[in-house]
């Protein structure tokens, strides 16, 4: 017999994983519990959107611009994972670095912003350039922006402790 969601308490909540759905002509890609049915989800998601969102991307015709300075006002006042949650949703943050843009400072310390502890990587070099210039234009230390072409991950790498 399967669940009924938690929400409405009427549609099946169905299996958890990633979902994706057409919001003002834009694709979304969210992950659904398995408590929650896919039409609660998309409310839940435009309803986030319609609070935080707006400012955020103020224009969803075309291609979607994001109003980095809005965003990295929001980090500073830690107020920022709601709208990385949009931004991952909308497919211009990953959290994966591989075919991905990162911004490293001279010390080699990572730059871009987190989604709770996770690095966020930039989709679109664009967009990391903008991020850069809203965020680290008046600062004194160095930063360089860098492509991820392959990234290595420790469940792909031999395990060498046994070998002599």
């Amino acid at each position: 017999m399967e669940e009924i969601c938690s929400k409405c308490n009427k549609n099946p909540s169905g299996k958890p994983g990633d979902v994706s759905f057409l919001y003002k002509n834009h694709r979304v890609i969210v992950f659904k519990c398995g408590k929650i049915c896919l039409g609660c989800l998309k409310k839940e998601w435009v309803k986030n959107f319609e609070e935080h969102g707006k400012e955020l991307v103020p224009s969803l015709t075309g291609r979607l611009k994001v109003n980095w300075k809005f965003f990295v006002e929001a980090e500073s006042l830690e107020r920022s994972d709601r709208l990385a949650d949009i931004l991952i949703s909308f497919g211009i943050f990953s959290v994966d670095p591989e075919g991905n843009w990162n911004i490293l400072s001279d010390a080699l310390v990572g730059l871009n912003p987190k989604f709770n502890v996770i690095y966020l990587y930039f989709t679109r070099r664009e967009d990391a350039m903008d991020y850069i210039q809203a965020k680290y234009s008046n600062t004194l230390y160095g930063w360089r922006l860098e492509y991820a072409k392959k990234t290595i991950k420790k469940e792909t790498t031999p395990d060498k402790r046994g070998e002599k």
